[in-house]
């Protein structure tokens, strides 16, 4: 254990860049927790926590090596790259192309902070949220906010009544909002 080492910042980075292994073990004391909570927390298992945290200390010392000198704080900005390799991996896993899911429409991105790490947060509850849907609201809302049809357009392609489209539309929006509170 090497809990009673302290590097500063900018110490911790240097060491890291350069591989060091106790810089490592104590990046991974400080973050590996949290870390694994949130993937465990988002539909992920403690296998899964590890191999994301191994490919983020990865990501981390390619991107100190290559002049990341605008990293401040090396725990925070390891578990922001967590964060983002998880919502990939949930993003591949419900299958789902990225150019998609960064055009996800406002009704469903209720943002009340303007934090990255917020808004990481809301979008893996609203895959897995989308996820969890029945086949035709999913569906519903794919080609409402994904393929930005009109409802004329959505309730001719499913061969529905416009009005009751317009219904659906709103209880398969409630239903998502409701999984994702």
């Amino acid at each position: 254990m090497i809990k009673n080492d302290f590097f500063e910042d900018s110490d911790l980075l240097v060491r890291l860049s350069n591989e060091d292994e106790h810089a490592i073990r104590l990046l991974y004391e400080r973050v590996f927790p949290k870390a694994s909570a949130m993937v465990m927390a988002n539909r992920g298992n403690l296998d899964q926590a590890k191999d994301i945290f191994q490919e983020a200390i990865i990501v981390l010392i390619t991107k100190l090596r290559e002049g990341g000198s605008s990293i401040q704080n090396p725990a925070n900005y390891l578990y922001g790259i967590c964060r983002i390799l998880w919502i990939n991996e949930l993003k591949r896993v419900i299958k789902f192309r990225t150019s998609e899911m960064n055009e996800l429409p406002s009704e469903l991105m209720k943002v009340e902070e303007n934090d990255d790490m917020d808004e990481i947060d809301l979008l893996s509850k609203v895959l897995i949220g989308l996820s969890e849907l029945k086949e035709d609201c999913r569906n519903i809302l794919e080609l409402f906010f994904f393929k930005k049809l009109k409802s004329t357009e959505v309730a001719k392609i499913l061969s529905l009544d416009d009005n009751y489209i317009r219904i659906k539309k709103m209880r398969c929006l409630q239903y998502l909002r409701n999984s994702i509170k």
